[in-house]
């Protein structure tokens, strides 16, 4: 199966396993990076992106996750999500500052244009900024400007900094470049998200529902699944307001429609 009208990516031809880049690589390609993001769908997308693009990398899913693998091994650099369960992303880039990385630039993954503020002294620690959803031709920037530098050798210029602004042509690429399976994992990604949030719903964990719905929200996000956005919202605001089951059960209903909807036949 694959996916059909969802947000930029509609009609994307699916590519083999033995896809490569056709950027000009003009980083080192045995860098070490560390990668903190609490998605795992996302994780395993990022993985597949940067071993595509011969990177050796360490996944944490959360700040600290990272921080503990941080103590114990030299990493060239670390993508950093800023908003994680456990432990946040500034306070982890804080955290690894004061360690065996604290030369080593932190470049914060976030879909939210505002926490990229330079003069909030909380971001510090942060070196630069990669706006998400993610796209090969996104991380190849940040790799060619980071390449061999440390934290703090980019100048602060003006009060925000986004790297790359991902086209819809670089998001396709990006796509085009996954496994074939690729596709058919989203969808069970968000089935299974959706299943989580009405499971806990029913046996009314307040908690679960919310972890699980802010799982949900960064796939939604993350591959601007734009039919999705409506029903989500209503969702989102329905969990934040503490609605019971008989409130949320039709809208994960639109939810689970709109996701069968989705999946396509090839």
């Amino acid at each position: 199966t694959r996916l059909t009208g969802v947000g930029n990516i509609a009609d994307r031809v699916l590519a083999t396993e033995n896809h490569k880049s056709n950027s000009q690589l003009t980083y080192d390609t045995g860098l070490r990076i560390l990668v903190a993001e609490d998605n795992q769908f996302i994780r395993s997308l990022l993985d597949h992106i940067l071993n595509t693009m011969g990177i050796t990398v360490a996944m944490a899913s959360n700040g600290m996750a990272a921080c503990e693998l941080a103590e114990t091994a030299q990493f060239d650099l670390v993508l950093m999500d800023l908003h994680m369960p456990v432990m946040g992303g500034l306070e982890a880039a804080r955290k690894i500052r004061q360690g065996v990385n604290s030369k080593t630039p932190i470049i914060a993954l976030t879909a939210d244009v505002f926490a990229c503020d330079r003069r909030d002294p909380s971001t510090a620690c942060i070196d630069d900024y990669l706006h998400k959803p993610v796209s090969e031709a996104g991380l190849s920037q940040v790799l060619q400007k980071w390449s061999g530098r440390q934290a703090g050798d980019n100048p602060a210029t003006g009060n925000t900094t986004l790297l790359v602004n991902n086209s819809s042509e670089d998001i396709r690429k990006t796509f085009d470049s996954t496994p074939p399976d690729f596709h058919d994992r989203l969808v069970n990604a968000l089935h299974t998200e959706i299943d989580a949030i009405r499971s806990a719903t029913q046996k009314r964990l307040p908690k679960a529902t919310r972890e699980h719905v802010h799982q949900l929200k960064g796939i939604v996000d993350y591959f601007r699944l734009d039919e999705f956005l409506s029903s989500f919202n209503a969702l989102q605001r329905a969990v934040s307001a503490g609605e019971d089951e008989t409130v949320l059960a039709p809208l994960l209903d639109e939810l689970e429609s709109l996701t069968r909807k989705t999946a396509g036949a090839s």
